[in-house]
């Protein structure tokens, strides 16, 4: 993927994230992160040692040996570590006032929630080189390193230890850290969950006053990253697919929560159809996901049309989103328990690139998920499949920092999406 493509990320809401609220925020000087059943949380006894605890070379902060670079990979190219130091940007300011904070963004809670590790007010939890300029660091992720960082630390892999035998070296040990305190980011549930809580969760009322509308497929997003880890081959190679579709599948409860919040703060009909738009997206790509063979989503599907009926009704159409968010919950554990392999993943790229709804959407939100799974899910694209790959990106997004994306043209972006089905093999 191109650098440009890159960018992508960063102007679409990683360095953006702001927890979404159902009306104001006026429960802010209370919020930890422990209203979900899983990470990231900060109410932990365990206190955040900070990313610096981890930055020494024969540990994290190598300059480039694999397994060792992780700290060094997350400072110098991951947009991640600038989650704090964006909210001083003059753009960052202006949504911060056009909202209606009464502070600044980065002294309000309603912001570092997710912009960072936002611990200020309970110095209990903080370790000798915690440090909120830090951003979205180790630790939000990973978990308190407390009781975990000193035996992660110690050598572990026997010389000369290869194949089945190190992979179960690591995998003890990985086991035992988690023990420890630290959050296991290697279960796709685990690792799902705590990406939307901060990916997924955005007021309405912030986009109105001008912050990044979040997009997010975990495939997509896990492919231009840039990689500090690595999947274990008992994994299989039908895992791509797998975090694609939970990623649908969890995308799809974390907007009809966010639907339903919108809903019952009254706020804007336009604001309500942009957040139905959303959850459809993810409810066109459920659909032929089922297609391939992948569970069942037409209940989903029908809840989804029946939703759309109740846009006049806030009353009406909170309840209904709650109660649909509750069977994507269902369907989320149904694709995490599905069964995958290597065939499903160019199959669901071409079945999602040559489906009669995105190649015809008018939806924008549409496009942009089928964009992200046909690019999250190429593997060892050719030049003419990337070209055509990068004609999707343009077409939906600005090429330089600064500019404004262009108009979407559905049926450009149409006829590019079905030129990729025709590439895929």
């Amino acid at each position: 993927m191109t650098s440009k493509c890159f960018q992508f990320l960063r102007f679409t809401g990683v360095c953006f994230l702001v927890l979404f609220c159902s009306s104001s925020f006026s429960w802010a000087q209370d919020i930890t992160m422990a209203g979900r059943a899983f990470p990231p949380k900060v109410d932990s006894p365990l206190k955040f040692t900070g990313a610096g605890s981890c930055n020494q070379a024969k540990c994290h902060g190598h300059k480039s040996k694999p397994r060792a670079n992780e700290y060094t990979t997350w400072a110098k190219a991951e947009v991640h570590s600038a989650g704090y130091s964006v909210l001083f940007e003059e753009d960052s300011q202006k949504i911060g006032k056009d909202f209606g904070l009464k502070g600044k963004p980065e002294e309000s809670k309603e912001c570092t929630v997710c912009h960072t590790l936002s611990i200020e007010d309970k110095p209990d939890l903080k370790g000798e080189k915690y440090d909120v300029n830090e951003g979205v660091t180790c630790e939000l992720c990973h978990g308190p390193a407390e009781q975990y960082l000193e035996p992660h630390a110690k050598p572990y892999e026997p010389k000369g230890v290869t194949g089945a035998e190190l992979i179960a070296k690591r995998a003890e040990r990985h086991v035992q850290s988690v023990k420890q305190g630290m959050w296991d980011a290697k279960d796709p549930k685990t690792r799902l969950e705590t990406c939307v809580f901060c990916h997924y969760q955005i007021n309405g009322n912030m986009v109105k006053a001008g912050h990044p509308s979040l997009k997010f497929e975990m495939g997509y997003f896990q492919k231009t990253m840039p990689v500090h880890w690595e999947e274990t081959p008992d994994k299989g190679d039908g895992f791509p697919a797998k975090m694609m579709a939970a990623s649908q599948a969890i995308s799809l409860r974390e907007s009809l929560l966010n639907l339903k919040g919108a809903a019952k703060a009254k706020l804007g009909k336009d604001i309500l159809n942009d957040g139905l738009r959303q959850a459809q997206s993810h409810g066109n790509v459920l659909r032929v996901i089922s297609g391939v063979g992948i569970t069942d989503s037409k209940g989903i599907e029908a809840g989804l049309s029946d939703l759309s009926k109740a846009i006049g009704d806030a009353g009406v159409l909170a309840s209904k989103a709650e109660k649909l968010a509750g069977q994507a919950d269902s369907l989320f554990n149904k694709m995490l328990q599905a069964k995958y392999d290597a065939g499903q993943v160019s199959k669901i790229v071409k079945a999602v690139a040559s489906d009669s709804h995105f190649t015809s959407s008018p939806s924008r939100e549409d496009a942009i998920q089928a964009f992200m799974i046909v690019d999250g899910l190429s593997v060892d694209p050719d030049e003419s499949l990337l070209a055509a790959i990068d004609e999707l990106y343009f077409g939906l997004f600005a090429e330089e920092k600064g500019q404004e994306p262009p108009a979407y043209e559905a049926k450009a972006f149409g006829q590019n999406l079905a030129k990729v089905a025709g590439m895929v093999k």
